[in-house]
């Protein structure tokens, strides 16, 4: 099974059409490209992806892709989900 953090890349991969080994968790969705359209879809991707819902307001508050990998870290663990 991938790690968080290798789903959370991927996701942004794919939405941004840019290689994975470019996403440094110090970045910022901005920094790779994304626009606010491609936060909100990337938002939507993950709550696909893991099978949770994600409050938008803390996902925007995220400054980089490590705090998206701990936001979801967090939201996994506190629904008790395995995905």
């Amino acid at each position: 099974m991938k790690s968080t953090s290798q789903r959370v890349k991927t996701e942004i991969a794919k939405k941004l059409e840019i290689n994975i080994e470019v996403i440094d968790e110090r970045a910022s969705l901005e920094d790779l490209g994304a626009d606010e359209l491609d936060q909100l879809e990337i938002l939507m991707k993950l709550e696909n992806e893991f099978e949770i819902d994600i409050d938008d307001d803390e996902f925007f508050k995220c400054q980089t892709v490590g705090d998206i990998i701990s936001l979801l870290d967090q939201t996994v663990n506190k629904h008790g989900s395995n995905n």
